[in-house]
């Protein structure tokens, strides 16, 4: 039978060395227990599950022919092959654990038998059972049967049938499979060889198919899935990008083992070879042409007064340039962008673009997120200049102060919304929805129809959306209430802004886009784009520079004393302060680049000042904390507007 696979199963007993110890090829104990194997198997799986099991575990009858455990009889198409995990674990623990190669040579025996069943009612199931049930076993933590194991699953054709399986193990059998087998010999592998082998790329294959049957049934955090090995600093995760856009093995193909942070550093990689091939291009063309095309950093030039208008004015001729180092200039101020002023332009656009006045973006009541506003559809422009910016930010690396709900970051990855999005977006909504589900009757009293309301043209009232043909004449009854859920999430999250969210994505497509984006998540883009509010000052402090002062000075003490006092909001405004964003980056403070610096500027008759561009804080050196405390708050309150930064 050829069900599921490509090939014969690997030969377990040929991975094994020969047994050290000396043992025997049978025990006496193992004897014991083989009228306990014939009577205890038949209550673990259902009809020919049954089998399978046998044959798995034939290691048990060490010396008998595990061919005398075959089903008896055919066994019928709509029979369910459920495992009883509770009863595999009870038999298993009266097991003994095998200690000789002729053990381990009855599992490959098994395996072969399983193959040539003919009366397997569900082609690659049994086979699937087996190799899930041999996965999950607590023998499976030997080096060596484990490669074996996983060898035969990187090269299983059937894998929706070894899905089905692994989706029937449970949360703590998954736990331990992920955690305590094949993330363990990844990651002392890595650390033993530094470098990849044919043993690594199976096992990551194996842990490739365990993610997707828990994706299907949801036994575990993804969290889990992260390897630490690869998510360290001293990893090299520019050659394995490299590897994978080369089309050869790499961890870019399971990016579901990569951290958030990670995938970040993968898109600036990205991102940065971009810019130097648009900057080289441009300095090329700046030798033949005078023309704006030739100049090598997209410079937007705009007035805080106007800033809005300034920057839709240019950012709706810059199509060709939006992909080049970004430089911001306020006109009439001497900031010199090495990063901050980009920061504060972002911030102060921000604002802007969520003014009420503005109307492109509405704040939903509940979560404090924006959404696009369904009754604008004759601004199409300015949704493609809002992507543009958000792309924009992203690409430069540069935090906004923003809430978006995840289904967006959904959306813009080529995901499809669905009902469970309503409830970080509109838990309200998601709630009442929610009750509708299960109500049994009384449906006729609600007197809903397949209708939704939308908001009129510039906020003036509303007006009834059919959901389906006709909806404003089709009650909702039980037989259609599913229906009538999913009509109306769809309504909400993509029919009723689908012109305005379309141009969204394009603006947002030509300044962020590439195989980069394929690695992520909707809530790793979110972190990119959002970063954190995790205001860990002990991990600052720990990573902070200092130029002029020791860590054992006072004003050091007093600042940090300081800092330590001031509330959220007060924290907020010092980060902005000094990094021209109040945005955490992913990877916490510890992780701003370049490092946070506290520098000696003097003394107490000046204010302290920040350059946001290298995350300096020039700090004048004061004669006690209250002056230090005193000149802070007076320098916080009057923070707006660069220098020279």
């Amino acid at each position: 039978m050829e069900a599921g696979r490509k090939e014969k199963p690997i030969d377990v007993y040929r991975c094994f060395p020969a047994e050290a110890s000396g043992a025997g090829p049978a025990s006496e104990s193992t004897g014991q227990h083989s009228n306990q194997w014939s009577e205890g198997v038949g209550i673990l799986f259902s009809s020919a599950a049954t089998f399978v099991l046998s044959l798995a575990l034939s290691l048990a009858n060490e010396g008998e022919d595990p061919a005398s455990c075959a089903p008896k009889r055919e066994v019928k198409d709509d029979e369910r092959l459920l495992i009883d995990w509770r009863k595999v674990d009870h038999l298993i623990a009266r097991l003994p654990r095998p200690s000789s190669k002729h053990g381990l040579k009855m599992v490959d025996l098994g395996l072969d038998l399983v193959y040539e069943v003919e009366t397997n009612p569900q082609p690659g199931w049994l086979e699937a059972v087996a190799l899930c049930t041999l996965l999950t076993l607590p023998w499976a933590e030997h080096e060596e049967l484990l490669l074996a194991i996983c060898s035969q699953i990187e090269i299983w054709e059937d894998t929706k049938q070894l899905m089905r399986a692994l989706s029937q193990i449970g949360s703590t059998r998954m736990a331990e499979l992920v955690s305590a087998k094949l993330q363990q010999f990844i990651v002392l592998r890595l650390l033993t060889l530094q470098t990849l082998d044919r043993a690594i790329e199976s096992t990551v294959a194996a842990l490739g198919m365990a993610w997707q049957a828990n994706e299907a049934s949801n036994l575990v955090d993804r969290h889990l899935f992260h390897c630490d090995a690869i998510n360290a600093d001293e990893f090299d995760i520019r050659a394995d990008y490299m590897r994978w856009l080369q089309g050869l093995f790499s961890f870019c193909s399971y990016s579901f083992m990569y951290e958030a942070a990670a995938k970040a550093e993968i898109l600036r990689l990205q991102n940065r070879v971009e810019m130097r091939e648009e900057f080289q291009q441009a300095l090329l063309m700046s030798f033949m042409s005078d023309s704006r095309e030739a100049q090598p950093y997209f410079v937007l030039k705009v007035r805080r007064e106007h800033l809005l208008n300034d920057t839709v004015l240019q950012m709706r001729h810059a199509r060709t340039r939006m992909k080049r180092p970004l430089k911001v200039v306020f006109v009439g101020e001497a900031g010199v962008d090495e990063g901050g002023v980009a920061k504060e332009f972002f911030q102060l656009l921000t604002d802007q673009l969520l003014n009420p006045d503005f109307g492109m973006l509405q704040e939903e009541v509940e979560t404090r997120q924006l959404w696009f506003r369904a009754s604008h559809i004759q601004s199409l422009e300015e949704f493609e200049l809002i992507g543009s910016l958000v792309g924009l930010a992203i690409y430069n690396g540069i935090l906004l102060d923003v809430s978006f709900p995840l289904v967006l970051y959904r959306k813009l990855l080529g995901n499809v919304p669905t009902f469970e999005d309503l409830r970080d977006f509109k838990p309200s909504i998601y709630s009442n929805l929610e009750r509708l589900r299960q109500l049994d009757s009384g449906f006729e009293d609600l007197g809903l129809v397949f209708q939704a309301e939308q908001e009129n043209e510039f906020g003036d009232g509303f007006h009834p959306v059919d959901l389906r043909p006709g909806g404003g004449d089709v009650p909702v009854t039980q037989d259609n209430v599913l229906e009538y859920i999913e009509e109306y999430a769809r309504h909400l999250m993509v029919t009723s802004i689908s012109s305005q969210f379309e141009a969204f994505k394009e603006g947002f497509s030509k300044v962020c886009g590439g195989a980069a984006l394929e690695l992520f998540f909707a809530e790793d883009l979110q972190l990119v784009l959002q970063g954190i509010i995790c205001y860990d000052w002990g991990a600052l402090r720990q990573h902070t520079r200092l130029e002029g002062f020791s860590p054992s000075d006072d004003v050091v003490l007093w600042f940090w004393e300081t800092v330590g006092e001031y509330d959220e909001e007060q924290q907020r405004r010092l980060l902005s302060f000094v990094t021209g964003s109040d945005r955490v980056p992913i990877k916490g403070l510890g992780a701003l680049t370049p490092p946070f610096a506290l520098v000696k500027n003097g003394d107490e008759d000046r204010l302290p000042t920040a350059h946001t561009c290298f995350n300096v804080f020039m700090l004048p050196a004061f004669k006690d904390k209250a002056t230090l405390q005193r000149r802070m708050q007076q320098a916080l309150e009057n923070s707006q507007g660069f220098g020279l930064q």
